[in-house]
């Protein structure tokens, strides 16, 4: 192989193209980056390496002027964010900790590939990164390879660009709907050039949640368990000074002894000390609302709601001084001048009410024009006068963590602000003030009766008017590693025997099934009104597949079939379904054991052997006047098979040729609340219910 490095003699273009173009033969093009920087820093210039730079641009298609010319120097670290994360604006996280990095005297190349790779993808992944289909597609192996495969080209010279930096190391920040993407990214990068150290941090690498899981993942070389700023720079630095990384505090370490999990760093005392964010490195066009920057008002969480981790990461609440905030808002309008919105990032802006309504003082008093959105608890304070100061601030959006309407479940669940709370007053008041208000729920709360979910829904019947939006959630609620219902499950009722999906709590009355149930007619409910929603669907997106694991876990394979066979129908199906398909078909007693199907036969092929054989049986039988076996046929079929029409059809007419019109009216309740698509359904059954009105009148 030719050497990397030249002699000054050696400078000439023809050498460099030789050498450079042997590195991308040999899959290394991050070393003509090297070679470049190495040249230039040798002084050439002039037409020599604007041919350089045009070889190298046509290799890195993505990379600017700018971007060759920062690469004169090394760089010291590279923070990146993988997708998926939001589109609207550039991720705080890597620009406050950029900015912190860059104070203490580093060289830091930010990369935010989510939005890169949002652009790339068109109009075929356009919708993954919408929130409903994210929360599926993103935390799905399959998806996220199907996506890195669909665009490996790019993203082989994207890893190649940022092993070319020079940098030592290259951290990503990480949260659930990243955690797979950046597990592929580091395997790219680890396998170019193995001596890099590749860091993970954010909230998905709590000791809590995945952190002691990835440290043990063998392109992991290091994790960073909690706030990043100071175990950040102690890493940097021991890795410039040649120092054990063992040990460190605020990581997670993997060695001869296992996987061991460092002391805690001591956090940040005062916030407010923290430089600016920097969003130099972002063209803020490419976002969803490139006016837009985000900021925050703290850290940490004053509730204690026993399904939220946010104690496990933040440890404890530290408001922001508004002054700060202030400063922080000036600061990035003069750097950004066409920036109008400020979106706040933290977990609420209302954590301290003085500091809150001092900030809206200074915007006043400065005749500041910008607007702003951020979450909030509910609490008695937000009364009109705050959100009338609010509103006059520019607040326009405030999304309340509200979960159920039962004041004493809240209270119950850890929302300990909400005392004396009244939420229909707080929507009322500010929408007088102008303030839009997005309403949280969750579903299926421990302790949460038939009643509280009703008034859940009779409170959003009341307060239509006065709701902005709502984010049902749809994982309807969820206990994590470090929540205060995961540790302490006994205190709660819950119990996990089915896993951490699936756990039930109320002696089994509060389970999976139940909170499906109060999710969907939640949807319902909201789309009839017309509300705003995040997730603009009647039903759960992947219920088939949720429910088929669901069932399996329990042991109930019958149920899990159904499920499976709506998959393989739909063509959502997947190696793993037609393999459950067949151990459960073999594994359950019915009268359709004899259907032989073939091994390698597709999902639909599968369903369409199974509905012709069971249609022609019936109709044999139809026609041979067994009506009783046929419908008995039928049911059974629909016992796993909920989704083919023909079926109920097959049945209602069953029942209205034997008169049994209770019977098929029935059978068409059922079509209707499993196929509302199918609109004839309530032709049939209204054309029957007519039929016997004028019957009971003659």
């Amino acid at each position: 192989m030719m050497e990397d490095k030249m002699s000054e003699e050696d400078c000439s273009m023809k050498r460099f193209s030789d050498l450079a173009e042997s590195h991308v033969k040999e899959g290394l093009s991050w070393k003509a980056l090297d070679l470049y920087r190495d040249i230039v820093n040798k002084g050439i210039g002039g037409k020599e390496r604007f041919e350089m730079e045009k070889l190298l641009r046509k290799e890195f298609p993505f990379i600017t002027t700018k971007d060759l010319y920062t690469l004169a120097a090394k760089y010291d670290l590279v923070l990146v964010q993988a997708p998926a994360w939001g589109i609207s604006t550039p991720p705080l996280a890597l620009a406050s900790l950029s900015s912190y990095m860059r104070q203490e005297g580093y060289k830091v190349l930010v990369q935010d590939l989510n939005i890169a790779c949002f652009h790339l993808g068109g109009e075929r992944f356009m919708r993954s990164w919408d929130l409903a289909e994210a929360l599926v597609f993103w935390n799905n192996m399959d998806d996220v390879l199907h996506f890195a495969e669909t665009h490996k080209d790019f993203l082989e010279r994207w890893a190649d660009y940022v092993v070319g930096s020079g940098a030592d190391i290259i951290g990503f920040s990480v949260y659930g709907s990243s955690y797979f993407m950046s597990l592929y990214l580091a395997e790219v990068i680890k396998k170019k050039k193995s001596s890099i150290l590749i860091v993970f941090g954010g909230p998905h690498m709590s000791k809590y949640l995945a952190g002691k899981n990835t440290a043990t993942n063998p392109y992991v070389d290091l994790v960073v368990d909690g706030e990043g700023e100071l175990t950040l720079q102690d890493i940097v630095d021991r890795v410039k000074g040649n120092k054990e990384l063992s040990g460190c505090p605020g990581t997670i370490s993997k060695g001869s002894d296992g996987i061991t999990v460092h002391e805690e760093r001591e956090l940040i005392k005062d916030i407010s000390s923290l430089p600016f964010p920097d969003f130099s490195d972002y063209d803020l066009k490419q976002y969803a609302k490139s006016d837009a920057i985000p900021v925050i008002s703290s850290r940490g969480c004053p509730n204690r709601c026993i399904y939220c981790n946010e104690k496990s990461f933040s440890r404890r609440f530290r408001p922001r001084k508004a002054e700060s905030i202030f400063g922080d808002m000036k600061h990035q309008m003069k750097f950004h001048p066409h920036i109008r919105f400020f979106e706040f990032h933290d977990s609420l802006v209302n954590g301290s009410i003085r500091e809150l309504e001092k900030l809206c003082d200074l915007i006043i008093e400065d005749g500041l024009i910008i607007q702003w959105a951020g979450q909030a608890i509910i609490r008695e304070e937000m009364d009109f006068h705050l959100l009338s100061k609010l509103g006059k601030a520019g607040c326009i959006c405030l999304g309340y963590g509200m979960e159920t309407a039962s004041v004493s479940l809240m209270e119950k669940i850890g929302k300990v602000f909400s005392k004396g709370a009244d939420m229909s007053r707080i929507l009322e008041d500010s929408k007088k003030a102008g303030v839009h208000c997005s309403l949280n729920f969750m579903f299926g709360l421990p302790g949460e009766s038939v009643k509280d979910f009703e008034d859940v829904l009779n409170f959003i019947r009341e307060n239509k008017d006065h709701i902005g939006s709502v984010n049902p959630s749809a994982g309807f609620c969820l206990f994590a590693p470090g929540t205060s219902g995961y540790e302490k499950p006994e205190k709660y009722g819950i119990d996990f025997r089915y896993g951490h999906n699936y756990w039930e709590a109320d002696n089994g009355k509060n389970n999976y099934e139940v909170r499906l149930k109060r999710f969907e007619a939640f949807c319902r409910v909201v789309d009839d009104l017309k509300i705003n929603t995040t997730y603009p669907h009647r039903s759960l997106l992947n219920r088939d597949e949720k429910l088929r694991d669901y069932f399996l876990k329990k042991g109930e394979d019958k149920k899990a079939l159904l499920h499976v066979i709506n998959l393989m129908g739909s063509g959502r199906d997947t190696a793993y379904d037609r393999q459950v398909f067949f151990k459960c078909w073999k594994d359950i007693q019915h009268m359709f054991n004899d259907i032989i199907f073939d091994d390698i036969s597709s999902g639909a092929s599968i369903v369409k052997t199974f509905r012709d054989e069971i249609e022609r049986r019936a109709e044999d039988k139809i026609a041979n006047g067994n009506l009783s076996e046929a419908a008995q046929m039928l049911i059974e079929a629909l016992d796993i098979d909920k989704r083919n029409i023909n079926f109920y059809l097959l049945l209602t007419e069953i029942y209205v040729n034997g008169n049994k019109y209770a019977d098929a009216i029935s059978v068409l309740d059922a079509l209707m609340e499993e196929r509302p698509d199918f609109e004839q359904a309530k032709d049939y059954r209204e054309g029957i219910r007519n039929y016997l009105d004028r019957a009971v009148a003659v």
